[in-house]
């Protein structure tokens, strides 16, 4: 689905009843980015949700703008 400003988008990822209507298993697939990040030590990674709260208190601007999905 596409819409035609930002704002109707932004509605439409913050209220989701929407998806009901076109079906059970509808969902919004988000638009992912990989970055490759060097110099991490593995042990580091081990907790995915420790981890992640550990990248937005590094990176406050992160926060509310940037969703992390999966560290690996």
């Amino acid at each position: 689905m596409t819409t035609e400003d930002e704002q109707t988008r932004t509605e439409w990822l913050r209220n989701t009843g929407w998806l009901r209507v076109t079906g059970e298993k509808a969902r919004i697939k988000k638009r992912e980015f990989i970055v490759i990040a060097h110099g991490i030590r593995v042990n580091q990674v081990q907790d995915q949700e420790r981890a992640k709260g550990e990248i937005y208190r590094q990176n406050l601007k992160l926060r509310g703008n940037v969703e992390i999905l999966r560290l690996a």
